[in-house]
């Protein structure tokens, strides 16, 4: 699985770097880096306004033993946007800007929550709760 996410990175850097190039011939070469500078700034006021409260949000519900709520999915996959979108690339800033917008990030979230359920029904991923004191229960 490791393997498949590094390769689908990689990939993803590549084309990223292939288009980008196909544009700067184009456009020019200042376009480009306004495009990218311009979308970086657009993932950080993102991941400004999710703020310490979303990552203390987050950590508390990934302590429990279920799958993580809707809301949850939908505070990382906005995370996630604005990672994209700060990493330089079109690809990136595309998926970034699609994962900015509700039903998309709608749809994300209702396929990682029914991947996720079925890796915990079957047994695949193993989900422990750590108790109050922060110690592995016995």
């Amino acid at each position: 699985m490791v393997v498949k996410i590094i390769f689908a990175i990689g990939l993803l850097f590549a084309v990223d770097m292939a288009i980008m190039a196909v544009v700067a011939r184009f456009f020019g070469a200042l376009s480009v880096v306004a495009v990218i500078v311009s979308t970086a700034l657009v993932g950080a006021f993102v991941l400004l306004q999710l703020g310490p409260a979303a990552a203390r949000r987050l950590r508390a519900s990934l302590t429990g033993s279920a799958v993580p709520e809707e809301g949850i999915l939908h505070t990382i996959l906005l995370f996630l946007a604005g990672v994209l979108l700060i990493t330089p690339g079109i690809m990136a800033d595309m998926l970034g800007l699609l994962l900015l917008l509700p039903k998309f990030r709608s749809m994300i979230a209702g396929k990682a929550r029914k991947i996720a359920e079925k890796l915990v029904n079957r047994g695949a991923v193993r989900v422990a709760r750590i108790n109050q004191r922060n110690q592995w229960p016995k």
